[in-house]
């Protein structure tokens, strides 16, 4: 998956679960997701109560998803 913005490009790495291919899920209410879609495997941003959310906001959550997803214990 990638994130592509005006001023940067973020590319998830594969799982660190199982190493398939992640996905995001963002709504204009409610938590953002980004998962494997192999095992399930992922992290949520945000609460479900959260009110509308703003198109910047939703690319500040997936930048966020995916940089933690990206993150490697021995890097």
């Amino acid at each position: 998956m990638k994130l592509i913005t005006k001023y940067f490009t973020l590319e998830t790495k594969p799982c660190p679960f199982c190493g398939g291919e992640a996905y995001t899920q963002t709504q204009d209410y409610g938590p953002t997701y980004l998962c494997c879609k192999k095992c399930g495997g992922g992290f949520e941003v945000g609460g479900h109560n959260d009110n509308y959310i703003s198109q910047k906001m939703k690319t500040e959550r997936i930048e966020f998803l995916i940089k933690k997803w990206n993150k490697r214990i021995k890097e």
